[in-house]
């Protein structure tokens, strides 16, 4: 995986992340949407674990210092 890949990808599952949290604490959104975004917060925070357990060692030394996983 490249480098700049792996970047791109933290920086969009930590978008959508903030998007489901948005819409879990919306309390104008249905039950069923705010379960939805549970179960996407839950699902990006493991995929996001994964990759920095698996990926994020590879990265060279300035890299991982600068574009830590949230």
């Amino acid at each position: 995986m490249s480098h700049t890949h792996l970047i791109e990808l933290y920086a969009y599952i930590g978008g959508r992340q903030g998007d489901a949290k948005a819409l879990r604490l919306d309390p104008d959104s249905s039950e069923s949407a705010r379960n939805e975004a549970e179960g996407a917060e839950t699902f990006l925070a493991d995929a996001m674990a994964f990759l920095s357990s698996r990926y994020h060692g590879k990265l060279p030394k300035r890299l991982r210092a600068r574009h830590l996983p949230k």
